[in-house]
C-alpha cells in the first residue's frame, strides 16, 4: 500500500461480491474512528448495465442521502469521482479502498519438496484467494524423488492447464536430480499449450533453486520468485507468495472487471482481493490474541474458512459453494437431504424444494418468508459444515482446530440475520466445535480492512477492532465423549446477579442457554462426568471465564458429531426444538 502523507480523518471502503456492493463511511467520532453509514447496492456486473460503477455509485449516493454529506462529484466527462481530500466544509473523504470479494478462480498446480513446510507454504497462500488446486504432488521422503508422477501430472495438466504452477522447494538445502527433471517436465508441459495459455511459475526456494529452474523454463514461462536466503520462516514466506499469487489474480481477474478502470481512478491505491485481505485480518488478529481463532465466511459464491493462532495460520475458499446463484449446486441428492434436515417447521418438502429454486433464482433478494429464511439458514450450514469437513489435511497443522478460542462467523447469511441466537447456532451446528470458546460475528463486512491498514493506520484499525468490527455473541461450552441419553454429562454452579446461586446440570442431547449480558464475565467450575471431556481430559474439572454477550451461555451436549434421526420429518421436529430453546 502506498504511503499515506496526511492525517487521515475519514474513509470511504467499498466491498464488491457477484451480488452486492456495500459502501461503508468511517470517521472521526470524539476523537475515535468510527462507522457511521453504509450504502448496498446490486452489483451491476451484468446486463443490461455491465459495469460495476454504476451499482457502486448507487451505494455511495446512498449513503449520501442517510448523512446529508456530499461523496461524489461530477469527474471527467460524465462520469462520477469521489471528492478528495475532506474539504473545510466536510464534504468528501480522505481516502477510498475498495476489495473484490469473489470473480473467476484460478486453476493452480502445486509441486512441493516437504510436506512440513513446502506443501503448507503453497496450500496458505493458494488458499488465501479464489483458487483450485487441481493438481499437488509432494516429493518422497528422503530421497526427494517424483516416481513415475510426473508422467501423471503432464497428462492431467494437459487437459486441464492452470493459470499458476506453484513450486515450493523452501527447505531444499541441496539440489536433487528431481528439481530438474521437474523443471523439464514444465517446460515440456508449457510447450503444449499457445503462449496465451501457458500458466505462471512461481518458484519458492533459494538462489541455487532459481539457478537450476530458470535456464529450463526462461524461454516459454512467465517466472517469479520468492527467493529464500536463510532459513525459512513457513508463514512470511506464504505471505511473500500469496503478494505475488494476488498480484497475478489482480492483473488477470480484478483488472479485467467491467468498470474497473472506472472505480480504480478513484483511489491512489490497488483494488484488492477480500479473501486475500480476510486472511490477512486474521492472522493480524491472531497475533493480538493469546488464541487460536477459527473464521468462517459464509459469501455469496464461496465459503471461506481461516484457522490462526500467534503461529500458525491456515485459509482454505470452497469456490463453488455460497448462499448465490450457486445455492443450484445444493439441488441434488444427498446435499439437497441435508439441507431439508436442517430446516425447521412441517412445510412439505416438496414446497421446501420450489423455494430453494426460487431463491437460487433470485438470491440477491433477502428472504420475506419465514421458510425462505430457515431454507438460507440450512444451507449456510450445509455449505460451511462441507468446507470445514473436506479442507486438506495440511489445513489443520498447528492451529488448535477443532477447539478454538474464539470462533467467528461472517458473511450476508450472518451478518443479517434477524436475532442473534440464529447466527450462533449457524456456526455451531455447521463447525461443531468442541471445548470452550468465545462467539463472535462480524457485524459490517469491515474486516477486510485490517488486512490492508495494519501496518499503516494502526489507530483506525484499533478503534475499529474496539467499537465497530465484531459483536460479541456471548460463550460455547461443548463437552464431548460418551454420551448416553439421559446421562449427566456436566454441572456447574450458576452465580444470579442479585447474589445467590443455583447449580446446572445438563444431560446428554441437551442444549442449555442462560443470558448472561454483553461485558459480563463470570467464572464457572466446570465437572464434567466420568469419560466426558471439557478440554482438560476425561472427568477433569476446568475452571474458565464466561463472557458474556447478545446470546449469552450457550452449552451443547448434544454430541459430535450431532445426531440425525432416521426419518426426515422427526429430524425436522427436533430441529425446530433446538431453535426454540436457544432463540432462534
Amino acid at each position: 500500500m502506498n504511503a499515506y502523507t496526511r492525517v487521515l480523518e475519514s474513509l470511504l471502503y467499498a466491498d464488491i461480491d457477484n451480488l452486492r456492493t456495500v459502501a461503508s463511511l468511517i470517521d472521526q467520532v470524539a476523537g475515535h474512528y468510527r462507522f457511521v453509514a453504509n450504502g448496498v447496492a446490486a452489483t451491476t456486473i451484468a446486463p443490461p448495465s455491465p459495469n460495476l460503477i454504476n451499482g457502486l455509485n448507487f451505494a455511495v449516493r446512498e449513503i449520501e442521502e442517510t448523512t446529508g454529506r456530499h461523496i461524489l462529484a461530477q469527474g471527467i466527462g460524465s462520469s462520477l469521482a469521489v471528492i478528495t481530500p475532506e474539504n473545510a466544509e466536510g464534504q468528501g473523504v480522505d481516502m477510498f479502498l475498495a476489495t473484490v470479494s469473489l470473480v473467476k478462480p484460478m486453476n493452480v498446480a502445486i509441486f512441493a519438496f516437504d510436506e512440513e513446510v513446502d506443501l503448507p507454504i503453497a496450500m496458505v497462500a493458494a488458499g488465501s484467494l479464489p483458487t483450485r488446486v487441481i493438481f499437488r504432488l509432494v516429493a518422497a521422503p528422503k530421497t526427494l524423488s517424483w516416481g513415475g508422477n510426473l508422467l501423471e501430472a503432464i497428462a492431467t495438466l494437459s487437459q486441464t492447464p492452470p493459470d499458476v504452477i506453484l513450486v515450493s522447494a523452501a527447505t531444499l538445502q541441496e539440489i536433487p536430480p528431481s528439481l530438474e527433471e521437474l523443471g523439464q517436465s514444465i517446460a515440456l508441459l508449457q510447450d503444449m499449450h499457445e503462449p496465451r495459455d501457458r500458466a505462471l511459475v512461481i518458484v519458492v526456494g533459494s538462489k541455487a533453486v532459481q539457478d537450476t529452474l530458470y535456464p529450463l523454463l526462461h524461454k516459454n514461462s512467465t517466472l517469479e520468485a520468492v527467493l529464500i536466503e536463510d532459513q525459512p520462516d513457513e508463514y512470511t514466506v506464504a505471505e511473500e507468495t500469496l503478494d505475488l499469487l494476488e498480484t497475478y489474480y489482480q492483473e488477470t481477474r480484478i483488472a479485467r472487471l467491467p468498470g474497473f478502470g472506472a472505480i480504480q481512478s478513484w483511489s491512489n491505491f490497488t483494488i484488492r482481493s477480500a479473501p486475500a485481505m480476510r486472511t490477512l485480518s486474521i492472522r493480524h488478529l491472531s497475533r493480538q490474541t493469546s488464541g487460536s481463532i477459527l473464521y468462517a465466511y459464509i459469501g455469496s459464491e464461496a465459503t471461506q474458512v481461516v484457522a490462526a493462532n500467534a503461529t500458525a495460520y491456515r485459509s482454505f475458499i470452497d469456490v463453488d459453494w455460497g448462499t448465490g446463484y450457486s445455492l443450484v449446486n445444493l439441488l441434488q441428492g444427498e446435499v439437497l437431504e441435508q439441507v431439508l434436515r436442517w430446516t425447521p417447521g412441517m412445510t412439505p418438502e416438496r414446497d421446501l424444494l420450489a423455494l430453494l429454486w426460487q431463491r437460487a433464482l433470485r438470491p440477491h433478494i433477502r428472504p420475506t418468508m419465514e421458510d425462505l429464511l430457515w431454507l438460507e439458514h440450512a444451507a449456510a450450514r450445509v455449505l460451511l459444515g462441507k468446507t470445514i469437513r473436506t479442507l486438506p489435511a495440511t489445513y489443520r497443522h498447528e492451529t488448535g482446530f477443532p477447539a478454538p478460542d474464539f470462533l467467528i462467523g461472517s458473511g450476508g447469511v450472518i451478518q443479517n440475520v434477524p436475532r442473534p441466537a440464529q447466527a450462533a447456532m449457524i456456526l455451531i451446528d455447521a463447525v461443531q466445535p468442541v471445548g470452550v470458546m468465545r462467539l463472535l460475528r462480524e457485524r459490517l463486512g469491515l474486516l477486510p480492512l485490517v488486512g490492508y491498514l495494519a501496518e499503516e493506520e494502526q489507530r483506525l484499525v484499533a478503534d475499529l477492532l474496539r467499537f465497530d468490527m465484531f459483536e460479541t455473541l456471548g460463550t460455547l461450552i461443548v463437552p464431548f465423549g460418551e454420551m448416553s441419553p439421559g446421562k449427566k454429562v456436566l454441572e456447574f454452579t450458576m452465580p444470579m446477579p442479585g447474589g445467590g446461586a443455583y447449580t446446572v446440570e445438563v444431560e446428554a442431547g441437551q442444549l442449555y442457554r442462560e443470558y448472561v449480558p454483553p461485558g459480563a464475565k463470570l467464572t464457572l467450575e466446570l465437572k464434567p462426568a466420568r469419560g466426558i471431556d471439557i478440554g482438560e481430559g476425561s472427568g477433569r474439572k476446568r475452571t474458565v471465564t464466561i463472557h458474556g454477550g447478545s446470546v449469552g451461555l450457550i452449552v451443547d451436549a448434544r454430541g459430535r458429531p450431532i445426531p440425525q434421526v432416521e426419518t426426515l420429518v422427526t429430524q425436522r421436529k427436533l430441529v425446530q426444538d433446538w431453535m426454540l430453546y436457544v432463540g432462534s
